[in-house]
């Protein structure tokens, strides 16, 4: 069945506009996508085509603040945690979700433990993390490897020589054979990330979150999904796992061979299965 996307410029908040885009059948179970950090939903275009997912699911994603086509306000309280979890909130509102699945890639994790921290009730049944920060802090010198800090002076440099010679090293790490993907989809990732300014990758990377009340609804049963690749140059995902092993009495992880950052990328096929599997195991809602 065809399928024609729906995608929507909403305000927030805080009325920072927020781009978002659904496909699929809205009755079925929805999951909600974030990107990571200087990319937007675009990346995700491959999955919002694929036959198994739009057979099962109702695909909804959208560019977090300070990226894609999202509001890019400059000011830091623009960019606090309750913030990120309004933009999120907005989205189910918009689109009438029940109980959507989280899943984050990346920076784009991270905003589980917004949610978590300030909506209530948690409008949310179940996380997908995937080559994943899953909160900010002291958890990044835990999970994040060399190769990453790194690329971050350079990705937070105002020198634009340096900045751009980073910017597209970073998209080069996104893939474990980079020299396999088409040029235009690297050029397509480098051009996102070009929006995102040092100013707005430091906001994003510093707002400060209490991952408590993720750690609580992870001790309460909400499932979690760990998904990650063993050639990921930027995050050890194995350690994400053990990470949050003590609070998700609820957790599974499929940890791919070869795989990288881009892992959904890297090994759709495989992301696919899994993502579906977890769904239809562990995800219980009434429609």
């Amino acid at each position: 069945m065809l399928y024609t996307p729906v995608s929507r410029l909403l305000k927030s908040s805080d009325d920072t506009t927020i781009y978002a885009e659904a496909i699929g059948d809205p009755k079925k179970q929805s999951v909600v996508f974030v990107h990571g950090l200087g990319s937007s939903g675009e990346v995700y275009d491959s999955l919002f085509r694929d036959e198994r997912l739009l057979g099962q699911l109702y695909l909804v994603r959208y560019d977090m603040r300070g990226h894609g086509r999202s509001g890019k306000p400059t000011d830091p309280a623009s960019y606090s945690s309750s913030l990120y979890a309004a933009d999120f909130a907005v989205v189910v509102a918009a689109y009438e979700l029940k109980q959507p699945v989280h899943f984050g890639w990346s920076l784009g994790a991270s905003v589980v433990a917004d949610i978590c921290a300030h909506v209530h009730p948690l409008p949310i049944s179940g996380v997908v993390y995937v080559s994943a920060l899953p909160h900010l802090g002291d958890i990044l010198q835990a999970i994040g490897t060399p190769a990453v800090f790194a690329m971050l002076p350079g990705l937070l440099s105002e020198d634009a020589d340096v900045s751009r010679q980073t910017r597209k090293a970073f998209v080069e790490s996104m893939f474990s054979n980079p020299e396999n993907v088409p040029a235009d989809l690297k050029q397509s990732w480098l051009d996102c990330l070009s929006l995102l300014t040092p100013q707005l990758a430091n906001l994003a990377l510093t707002r400060g979150q209490d991952a408590q009340p993720l750690f609580e609804a992870g001790k309460n049963g909400l499932p979690l999904l760990v998904i990650g690749g063993t050639a990921d140059s930027q995050v050890k995902n194995l350690i994400v796992a053990e990470k949050m092993k003590p609070y998700f009495k609820d957790l599974e992880t499929c940890i791919i061979e070869g795989a990288g950052h881009a892992v959904f990328y890297d090994n759709q096929e495989e992301v696919v299965t899994a993502l579906l599997s977890f769904i239809d195991r562990r995800i219980t809602v009434d429609k």
